[in-house]
Order: C-alpha cells, then sequence, then structure tokens
C-alpha cells in the first residue's frame, strides 16, 4: 500500500524500541509489488542520548550497503527479475541490471548473454557511463574467472573504464570498474619490483 502511494517498487521500513539502556532497531527491504520480503535484520545497541549520532553513523552505512551497493540484496532482485528475459526484449536499463546480477553464476554462457545485453544497450545510449562501467566490470570477470579469455579483453575493458569516467567524472561505478580493471591487469602479469621500490 505504501509503495503504491509512493509509487515505489521497493520500501525499506524500520522501526525503534527503547527498553531501558538498550535500543533496537528492526529494519526490512521489501518488494511493494508483491509484498515479498527481501531483506531483514535487527539491530540491538546500548542506548545513550549523547551517542545517538554515533549509532546513526554506524548503522545507516551497514543498512544501505547491505540492501544498495553493488552485491546487495536490491541489485540482485532487480537483476533476477529481467535475468530470463529475451536478450533483445531488454530496454537499456534492463541490460544495466542484468549485469548486476552476472557475478552470481559465473558462467560463460551468462557472461557472453550479459555482454550482448550491455553491447546493446550501448548501441542505444552511446557514451552512457552505467553501461561502459558495467561491461568494464563483466569483461575483467570474464577474464578472471573464465578460461580461454584473451588478453585483450583487458584492455578492451580498460578503455570501457576510461570512457566511462570521462562520460561522468563523479560516477561511483566507473570508478569501480576503473579499479577492478587495473587490478585485474595488475594480477595478470608478474609484479617484479625494482630494487628499493616496496610493494603497495
Amino acid at each position: 500500500m505504501v509503495g503504491k502511494e509512493l509509487g515505489a517498487r521497493y520500501v525499506m521500513t524500520g522501526n525503534l524500541r527503547q527498553v531501558g539502556a538498550r535500543l533496537r532497531v528492526a529494519v526490512q527491504l521489501v518488494d511493494a509489488t508483491t509484498g515479498a520480503q527481501l531483506w531483514s535484520e535487527t539491530y540491538e545497541r546500548p542506548f545513550s542520548a549523547e551517542a545517538i549520532f554515533d549509532l546513526q553513523d554506524e548503522l545507516v552505512p551497514r543498512i544501505v550497503s547491505t540492501a544498495a551497493d553493488m552485491h546487495g540484496v536490491l541489485p540482485r532482485s532487480m537483476s533476477a527479475a529481467v535475468r530470463f528475459r529475451a536478450v533483445e526484449r531488454l530496454t537499456p536499463y534492463e541490460a544495466l541490471l542484468r549485469g548486476f546480477g552476472h557475478s552470481v553464476t559465473f558462467s560463460p554462457d551468462d557472461i557472453v548473454e550479459v555482454q550482448s545485453c550491455l553491447d546493446r544497450a550501448l548501441q542505444q545510449s552511446p557514451g552512457n557511463a552505467d553501461y561502459l562501467a558495467m561491461l568494464a566490470i563483466v569483461q575483467a570477470d570474464a577474464y578472471g574467472f573464465i578460461d580461454q579469455v584473451p588478453a585483450d579483453n583487458l584492455e578492451g575493458a580498460l578503455r570501457a573504464a576510461h570512457a566511462a569516467v570521462e562520460a561522468s567524472p563523479t560516477n561511483a561505478l566507473a570508478y569501480h570498474a576503473l579499479a577492478k580493471v587495473l587490478f585485474s591487469r595488475r594480477i595478470s602479469r608478474p609484479f617484479v619490483p625494482r630494487r628499493n621500490e616496496r610493494f603497495p
């Protein structure tokens, strides 16, 4: 009901209960269209009025990252909703969501399909930073986890990651992609330190 009023597919709700010097925070993430509970957690902490902002600073990032970071509950759920839809029927945004779920299986067929989805998304929305970044991430993962992926796959991933950063210099996904690709390139070749050079 709340989701319908807000026009939201997903709704996060929570409540606070205080008993003496203890505070209990209960949070849940719900799919508003089905009513399914996707995630819930209860946090219990000592309560002190003077430390209430410290408690907020501790719990809010933890809740947000659990629900909504790249491997969080929300991206996994949204990706699962489009996972078995035909590539040609996916909108560019749905292709991006499909990309978030590729790490669940890491199967060669799945990664090839996700790359195809993202290539198609970029044909429809050239230069989109999110699509470029996700393509770079998928290509880097393919090189790191699937046998017989050519080394030039990493070069393509690097070009896509740089293009994502250039297209949107404040895009967190773009920088995540660039870091992932640079790390993959580093471990794909032996590191021989120069004299007096320290490991990073």
